[in-house]
């Protein structure tokens, strides 16, 4: 029950943070408008390109760490070594990434004068976040692989509330000088308190002879984040060259939405992700976590379609709360589909980069590709027309083809036989959700007569939806009664 309650931790943590979000959410692209806003979706991107420094050393400490305690990468690498390497590696990449971003806008060219003041603090202060993220990347996946899903759970909702507590106190006054900063004090305070709970105080110090072994197992992981930043920020990329801060501004409001609509969904990855990598690495027999992996994803399945389909029941809401961007409720309805198709292949994805299966490379060219049809097909879209829908459209359908590629690719290591019942699970998720997009264009919830039937065909397609995944919800309802027994 001890993976149970950690679900119900991160779950409660990540409902409070969506609770948060949806506050930030309103309330910061209300005030800014969407061209300020614009802004903090650049920032975004040049947070994920700084990303890029760690050349994938987190993401392979963690995995790495757990085959050093199964012994399995004992007679190769030390625990100690691993932690003094990454660590280091991690410092002198995060300090090489503040002083480039710091002096990055000397060299870029500002189009629009009265944004160049705005955009030089924001840079200075994305520098300084950028450095407490990225060093905090080491402490923050020990303790991921500790399991103390109780002090992440805790952070989960340090980090927004604090952050919003401080945008309060200053947005009104400081504007988007306010927000900026704010996020950066809350994410250095998060991860000061990682740091300390870790436990963990590696040595700047480079092992010269295990590193080599480090380096070469954690560098497909940077090539995944490259390939990821193509495959799922080709879309942000392609609207920043070819359209206006404005749409970029609906854009980023869109994708805050639907980000903060994947909480649970992320919650359940987070919890399983450590038990599922220990999991395949005492499994002797691949073949036999079939299952297990089909099982972990059908729930997941039927979470996250649950949630996409309450979100698109509210999303015509936006433009009574915010009339200013009542144009990104198609965007946002078509991105909550979306959340389905990138998290169900979730641990199809860990499979295949386990160090058992080693099939990193795999991800990296589909991902790549992916992202690169991505690219080509958002900018036909805009060249013929379609501008920000057209965008959305062509993510939308690389995401899919990304999803396709990652489960038929895993069960070829563990499927002995094709599993057609999950397929149509997947398939009838899509269904559901497509079709519901679709009566609301019909129906659009503007008026009392509207949001009536609107409303009777939610709970129509979400009885057909339970019936379809009547054993997940059984299996789920069960959990969670169990849970409340013990307490």
């Amino acid at each position: 029950m001890e993976k149970e309650k950690n679900i119900v931790y991160v779950a409660l943590s990540r409902f409070l943070s969506f609770a948060i979000g949806i506050v930030r959410g309103i309330l910061v692209p209300g005030y800014l408008g969407p061209r300020l806003y614009g802004v903090i979706g650049l920032l975004k991107l040049v947070k994920v390109i700084l990303g890029f420094s760690s050349l994938g050393m987190d993401q392979g400490y963690m995995r790495l760490k757990v085959e050093c305690q199964q012994n399995r990468a004992a007679n190769k690498i030390s625990q100690k070594a691993l932690e003094d390497n990454v660590f280091t590696f991690l410092i002198i990449a995060g300090v090489s990434g503040t002083a480039a971003t710091i002096f990055l806008p000397l060299f870029v060219p500002i189009g629009q004068p009265d944004l160049h003041d705005i955009i030089f603090y924001c840079f200075f202060i994305t520098a300084f976040h950028h450095f407490f993220q990225l060093t905090g990347l080491f402490f923050v996946k020990t303790i991921h692989q500790k399991k103390n899903i109780r002090f992440v759970s805790a952070m989960n909702i340090l980090q927004p509330l604090l952050a919003l507590v401080l945008i309060l106190a200053t947005l009104f006054r400081w504007n988007i000088y306010g927000v900026v900063t704010a996020d950066f004090i809350s994410i250095a305070v998060v991860q000061m308190l990682y740091f300390v709970k870790s436990g963990v105080r590696p040595h700047f110090k480079i092992h010269l002879h295990e590193f080599p072994a480090i380096f070469k197992y954690s560098f497909p992981f940077f090539l995944t984040a490259v390939s990821f930043y193509l495959f799922r920020f080709a879309d942000r990329t392609v609207i920043a060259t070819f359209l206006t801060l404005r749409e970029m501004g609906l854009y980023s409001f869109a994708v805050g939405i639907a980000d903060s609509a994947r909480m649970l969904g992320l919650s359940i990855n987070e919890v399983n992700l450590p038990y599922v990598l220990e999991k395949i690495s005492k499994e002797e027999n691949l073949f036999s976590l079939a299952g297990v992996i089909n099982s972990y994803s059908s729930k997941l399945m039927f979470v996250v379609t649950s949630i996409a389909l309450v979100s698109i029941f509210l999303a015509p809401f936006i433009r009574f709360i915010l009339p200013q961007y009542g144009e990104a409720i198609f965007i946002v309805k078509l991105l909550f589909i979306n959340i389905v198709i990138k998290d169900v292949p979730f641990f199809h994805a860990i499979f295949l980069g386990t160090p058992r299966v080693n099939k990193q490379h795999w991800i990296n060219g589909a991902m790549f590709t992916a992202g690169v049809f991505n690219l080509l097909l958002s900018i036909l879209f805009i060249k013929m027309g379609y501008g920000l829908k057209g965008v959305v459209v062509a993510t939308v359908m690389s995401h899919l083809g990304m999803a396709v590629f990652y489960i038929l690719g895993a069960e070829k290591y563990f499927l002995e036989k094709k599993d057609w019942f999950f397929y149509a699970k997947a398939f009838f998720s899509l269904f559901i959700l497509g079709g519901f997009c679709l009566v609301q264009r019909i129906y659009p919830a503007i008026s009392l007569t509207n949001i009536i039937l609107n409303t009777a065909f939610f709970i129509l397609f979400a009885i057909v939806f339970v019936w379809f995944f009547r054993t997940e919800a059984r299996d789920i309802a069960v959990s969670i009664k169990t849970i409340l027994a013990k307490k």
